[in-house]
């Protein structure tokens, strides 16, 4: 009997630490899968934010930098809020907050409301001195320091968008909302200042800066994957929805313009151009990186800017859409980069891209791209529904058009067939030109 009792203890103490899971959960730590051999893209360099990094020796240095800036924040707040209050505020999204984490927490609750108010804070006056450069104190450890200050704002820019170093948006939010009280929208202020300090790391010309109005963003990291690829869209109610406007339409599948699961690879970007296929970078602004299109034999794509920070970002939103639940992203990255993979093979592709204005780099070697690319499809988990499917098939289609290939050749080959054949015509004329002469002279010869 008692060797029965300690066993039912046992697998009591083991279902009583199981891991933390919630509903809720959106900053996870990176699977051991996607980390190995990848560490320095997961790793905070310069500053920890949130728990999951908040006792690393190596960043021993940010806690200073991130007090000074609460209290250079606590310094702003309106008559009436003070740090009693925030820490009121905070208590009381504390549940909340934690369940936005993966992993279970340890902190007790004095140290994690700690956590979210020095850290909360910190970003906060980070983003604001970032939009009023010309109020920043002398002694600012970051906009003050010579040539070295655009270092440590880069690593910042990156540091504040690993997966494993966020804050949940809504105390960030709520932070922003105590020190502006009047302004109208402050959750859309909040979000255009993120946007603003992100904007010069980002891997497109320009982020998508849409109204978050009926979008409420997980982290830092959430937000500027929204504004680079898009959500899914909402299921639909089963009750009262218009069956013909949700059917699938049967014409169009059989056209071969519709195809909801079977999925192609797409041919590389040099396969593409001898087939006949153009290339140009995408005219809409703003974009999103997934606004690729294929129309009347040329396929339009936004411009990636390749920056030593791109790669830290791609594989942090991989991480996330992994780790996320499907219906919150769907496979939109994943979906990209794989579209992406099949397009840049070798570094014809790339040269292809790079001409055509759909590649631009920052670093000192475009076949970066390359590796990027390869690397992250090897990498990605493709177990779900291709949002590139339509593309990929239309594509195969027109390659596989006996018209557009024998077009392309003779396109590609006009010029050089023209000068040869003017080359041989000319030859010829040359040759019977001298001939004619040859017995010309051969008979005045004989005459005399």
């Amino acid at each position: 009997m008692d060797n029965a009792l300690t066993l039912v203890q046992t697998i009591r103490n083991a279902l009583e630490t199981l891991p933390h899971t919630s509903a809720s959960a959106s900053i996870y730590k990176v699977p051991k899968e996607l980390r190995a051999g990848n560490e320095d893209y997961f790793t905070p360099k310069t500053v920890s934010i949130g728990p999951f990094h908040a006792n690393s020796p190596s960043l021993v240095a940010s806690k200073d930098v991130k007090i000074r800036y609460l209290n250079s924040f606590l310094s702003r707040l309106p008559q009436g809020v003070t740090l009693e209050h925030i820490v009121d505020v905070l208590q009381g999204l504390e549940k909340r907050a934690r369940g936005y984490y993966a992993e279970k927490i340890s902190l007790i609750h004095d140290d994690f409301i700690r956590l979210m108010l020095i850290d909360g804070c910190f970003i906060l006056q980070l983003l604001w001195r970032h939009e009023n450069k010309h109020t920043v104190d002398q002694g600012d450890p970051i906009f003050h320091r010579g040539r070295a200050k655009w270092a440590m704002l880069y690593n910042l820019q990156q540091d504040l968008l690993l997966l494993e170093n966020q804050l949940p948006f809504f105390v960030l939010s709520s932070l922003h909302k105590l020190v502006f009280v009047q302004q109208g929208d402050s959750h859309q202020a909040l979000a255009d200042s993120v946007f603003n300090f992100f904007d010069s790391i980002a891997p497109i010309e320009k982020l998508n800066c849409r109204s978050i109005t009926n979008l409420e963003p997980k982290h830092l990291l959430d937000l500027v994957m929204f504004s680079l690829f898009p959500r899914p869209p909402k299921p639909k109610a089963l009750h009262g929805e218009n069956h013909l406007e949700n059917s699938v339409d049967v014409r169009a599948l059989v056209k071969g313009e519709l195809y909801p699961e079977n999925f192609v690879d797409v041919r590389s970007a040099s396969e593409l151009e001898l087939s006949g296929v153009k290339f140009t970078k995408c005219s809409k602004k703003p974009s999103y990186l997934t606004d690729i299109t294929f129309r009347d034999g040329v396929l339009s794509v936004p411009t990636v800017v390749l920056l030593d920070s791109t790669t830290s970002l791609f594989w942090n939103l991989l991480a996330l859409e992994q780790c996320s639940d499907f219906k919150e992203y769907g496979c939109v990255f994943i979906s990209y980069i794989s579209f992406m993979d099949n397009l840049i093979r070798n570094n014809k592709d790339v040269e292809i891209f790079t001409r055509n204005d759909m590649f631009l780099s920052w670093v000192n070697d475009d076949k970066e791209f390359l590796l990027l690319f390869n690397r992250l499809a090897l990498a990605a988990d493709m177990d779900g529904v291709n949002e590139f499917s339509n593309i990929s098939h239309q594509l195969e289609r027109y390659c596989r058009s006996n018209i557009h290939p024998l077009r392309a050749y003779i396109v590609r080959n006009y010029f050089e067939v023209r000068w040869d054949l003017m080359n041989t015509v000319m030859l010829f004329i040359f040759t019977v030109t001298q001939t004619v002469f040859a017995i010309l002279d051969y008979n005045r010869k004989g005459k005399k």
